[in-house]
């Protein structure tokens, strides 16, 4: 009988001068009965046969195993004269030979169950005798197996010694594990004829997994190819722990690898071999040597029964959570592909009709705006619950596309809240709106005005059309200026002038009754490496239209200058920058800080409440503040820099603020240790403890001074000077 079964495992083979020295095997697979009631139970396999042509013999690979559920004693005296070969030319060549352990049917030892006894029989034929065709083996109390002699059957074993690839994944029916694949990576025979799988256990959910069972690589199994089962002999210390790390975290999207041995019943026994895990589908292998590789197959789960008591907290249903992510995501890659191939009509009709409107000005429009590669992403970590009604609100979905300005490439991304439904196994969107940095074309924004640095978009017909030439003329008088005091510019930028209240807060994201002007970072992070994103600076038209200042003193011109601060410096500008020093420099450089603003900030409620430690800890200046909070931590992030600035001028200011981006995640965690701050293993450091550690490090270090001294001379300035 063979049995055929994929898997992912190591094998290695011995050498062939000590375990294959014959000229080839052949495939007998006969299982055999015996018809005396004292071997009841008692089952004879033939699986294999070899040739020695040179020394003229034949050996038979004999196994009794114990099919009882019962152990069986030992029984069954056998001698070489019992077996008997008949080849195709007719002759009967009695055994010369057998294995010691062929002594008896069941050995002294007796047989547990699923136990084999094997061993080997040789036959020894005249000289000249063919070797190829029927040949029938006969064996005393069992009967007759037959097999074939010729090169259809023969086969060579795997090679000893050798990695195998196997590249199966398996996956659990029990529901705590379900969400847990089991990838079975390679195999190799080993020298001393074992069998050596390497296989980890992968999350391939969205989110990290604590896992709590008692399952480690030791429960694996295998059914070799003479149907042996063995538990591994040996276990790697990574799997002989657990199938997760000793925190029980499995981390979304990482395996925890390591390797099982088994012992073979016979080198050749890993031609085809059954891997086990409880609550897994089973995985076969078969050997195949014309393509030197294992052929592997899948097969159902005897059981779903990983181990008592094993759990995954998962934040409560994740896995169903998973099947509606995986679906969802699926319909926006059909979507994908419809833009992508350009069939609008298919697109559009797959939306409801409210949205087919506006989805049609977002692929039209976007051509007159020179954006690209639109595409569709599903941020994985977030909830996808099912509502009252059985859909699946508040989805997030990012828009992704490209700007081009000359040879630059800008990335953006606007963000939209989405509702589905599934109807008959097939997911539809019932709902999608932007709710943050909308595509500026979907609002009408798609006239533009060309200057030697920047291009301007704005809306044909408007208010702010009137001042586009002004406009232009101010962003590069901007420009000239920041080149001139050492800030590094660039030669083509993106700038959106939005005349109407409601739309500076749709696309900058912020509040539009507060900000003249807004310049847009996003960042994505992959390890510790950053990506620039959304590099464009906004200007809210209508607070200049109407007259309302942030800071008494503010005009357009100041606001595009500071602005391009934020944009210029974007590439040194990271999550953990305090916002006051974000701030503070594009105050200084656009030149916003004077005898008004020191008198504005003394004058202000909050002046003597904020402190520059406290506002290290903040991503934003409007965390939790009221407008005249915000306009004090402003003021002072730009009284601090005209602190600074006594100290070094410059280019030595511009120096403090890059260093920010020399650290990466894994030296800011060495800083703050460093520092006495305490941290998880796990931990990832936030803008509030590593916000006021690193400024604290870099002051000192490009200025001699402390937060502490530079927060109280900045104070002792404003409250000296002003009228």
């Amino acid at each position: 009988m063979s049995f055929y079964v994929r898997a992912l495992c190591l094998i290695v083979l011995l050498p062939l001068s000590a375990v294959y020295s014959q000229d080839a095997w052949y495939r007998v697979e006969g299982i055999l009965e015996s018809g005396e009631e004292q071997l009841n139970g008692v089952r004879l396999l033939v699986p294999w046969a070899s040739v020695d042509s040179a020394a003229g013999k034949i050996s038979v690979r004999v196994v009794f195993r114990n099919v009882k559920r019962e152990a069986v004693d030992a029984f069954g005296l056998m001698a070489a004269e019992d077996y008997v070969l008949t080849l195709a030319d007719g002759q009967r060549l009695p055994a010369k030979a057998k294995s010691e352990s062929l002594a008896l049917v069941v050995p002294s030892r007796g047989l547990a169950p699923t136990q084999s006894n094997s061993g080997v029989v040789a036959f020894s034929a005249p000289v000249g005798s063919e070797f190829k065709g029927p040949a029938v083996l006969e064996v005393s109390r069992f009967g007759r197996a037959g097999f074939d002699i010729s090169p259809s059957r023969a086969f060579v074993p795997p090679p000893v010694g050798k990695l195998l690839p196997v590249n199966q994944v398996l996956r659990s029916n029990h529901d705590a594990m379900s969400l847990v694949a089991l990838e079975v990576d390679s195999a190799m025979v080993t020298k001393d004829g074992k069998l050596v799988i390497s296989l980890g256990f992968r999350n391939t959910g969205r989110a990290d997994l604590k896992i709590s069972t008692r399952l480690t690589g030791g429960d694996a199994r295998i059914a070799d190819g003479e149907l042996n089962v063995s538990a591994p002999d040996a276990v790697s210390p990574a799997l002989e722990h657990g199938i997760t790390p000793k925190s029980s975290i499995l981390a979304a999207g990482t395996p925890h690898n390591g390797t099982v041995r088994f012992p073979l019943s016979h080198p050749v026994a890993a031609e085809q071999w059954q891997f086990f895990y409880p609550g897994y589908e089973r995985l076969g292998a078969q050997w195949n040597s014309s393509k030197g590789r294992f052929d592997v197959k899948v097969m159902a789960s005897e059981s779903n029964e990983p181990a008592s008591e094993t759990t995954a907290t998962d934040g409560g249903g994740l896995a169903a959570e998973d099947r509606r992510f995986r679906g969802i995501e699926s319909l926006l890659k059909r979507l994908q592909a419809l833009i992508t191939a350009g069939d609008t009509d298919a697109y559009l009709a797959s939306l409801p009709l409210h949205l087919r409107e506006s989805h049609g000005r977002l692929l039209r429009d976007a051509k007159k705006v020179n954006a690209t590669g639109l595409t569709f992403e599903l941020p994985p970590l977030q909830r996808f619950e099912q509502g009252p009604d059985g859909s699946v609100p508040d989805v997030q979905v990012l828009l992704q596309y490209a700007l081009h300005d000359g040879e630059k490439l800008n990335r953006m991304t606007a963000s939209a809240v989405a509702r589905f439904a599934e109807d008959g196994g097939q997911w539809r969107i019932v709902d999608l709106r932007f709710v943050k940095a909308a595509p500026f074309w979907l609002l009408g924004y798609v006239s533009s005005e060309q200057t030697d640095h920047f291009t301007i978009y704005y809306r044909a017909a408007s208010e702010s059309a009137d001042k586009i030439g002004k406009a232009g003329r101010q962003m590069e008088k901007a420009y000239r200026e920041l080149k001139r005091k050492g800030i590094q510019v660039e030669e083509k930028s993106v700038a959106i002038f939005l005349d109407q209240v409601e739309d500076f807060a749709a696309v900058a994201g912020i509040d539009a009754d507060r900000f003249d002007g807004a310049a847009m970072l996003q960042y994505q992070k992959t390890g510790d490496q950053f990506e620039v994103r959304n590099r464009l600076i906004y200007i809210n038209d209508t607070r200049f239209v109407t007259g309302e200042r942030l800071w008494g003193m503010q005009d357009r011109q100041s606001t595009i200058t500071h602005e391009l601060v934020h944009l210029y410096l974007s590439e040194d500008t990271r999550p953990w920058i305090p916002s006051w020093v974000v701030e503070g420099i594009a105050i200084h450089f656009a030149d916003q800080h004077n005898s008004w603003s020191r008198r504005a900030l003394r004058q202000n409620p909050y002046f003597e409440k904020i402190s520059l430690s406290e506002l290290s800890k903040q991503h934003t200046l409007t965390e939790g503040n009221d407008a005249r909070a915000t306009q004090a931590a402003y003021l002072l992030s730009g009284e601090a820099f005209s602190q600074l600035d006594k100290k070094a001028k410059g280019q030595k200011l511009l120096d403090f603020f890059r260093s920010y981006s020399g650290y990466d995640f894994t030296s800011i965690r060495t800083a703050l240790v460093a520092n006495g701050v305490k941290l998880a293993p796990d931990e990832s450091p936030s803008i509030a403890t590593a916000g006021p550690v690193l400024t604290e490090i870099l002051l000192r270090q490009h200025f001699g001074i402390s937060l502490a001294t530079l927060d109280a001379d900045a104070k002792e300035t404003v409250r000296k000077r002003g009228f």
